[in-house]
């Protein structure tokens, strides 16, 4: 074996020890068992904490639906719709975002706070009011189901 691997072998450098928080050496076995107590409080808790999250993401205004810019969103769409970049797509996506954002603004009110809170994300990567409409849709739909 080559003396400087040696060395580094037994320093722990290349297989550090489970005693200093590293892996264990090749054919050790390895505790990788977690073991997370489920609680009635703590489904609870991971509950609040989604709902705490959901709302810090919501709009700052619940009464306004906020403007993103569709044409950005549009032209990275049509960006990744191959190796040229189609006027048509782009055409196609401003068309249904604009309808998509005329429609949320038409129902607007008949969505809940929670429902609003837990769609409309103006912070995510490339938002999408017919992304945002198809979530609330969903959420109307489940909601009058539940109510049956």
């Amino acid at each position: 074996m080559n003396p400087l691997l040696r060395a580094a072998f037994f320093l722990g450098v290349l297989f550090p020890s489970p005693e200093a928080g590293g892996l264990a050496p090749i054919g050790a076995s390895q505790n990788t068992e977690v073991t997370l107590p489920v609680t009635a409080s703590s489904a609870r808790e991971v509950r609040a904490r989604e709902q705490r999250r959901k709302a810090k993401d919501a709009p700052k205004s619940a009464g306004a639906l906020p403007a993103i810019d569709i044409r950005n969103t549009c032209r990275t769409s049509s960006d990744l719709s191959g190796p040229t970049p189609d006027k048509t797509v782009y055409e196609a996506c401003l068309t249904s975002e604009q309808t998509a954002r005329e429609a949320i603004v038409k129902q607007w009110k008949q969505f809940p706070d929670i429902e609003r809170a837990s769609c409309i994300r103006p912070g995510v990567y490339l938002p999408s009011y017919v992304e945002w409409l198809t979530c609330l849709e969903l959420q109307r739909d489940v909601r009058s189901l539940q109510n049956k």
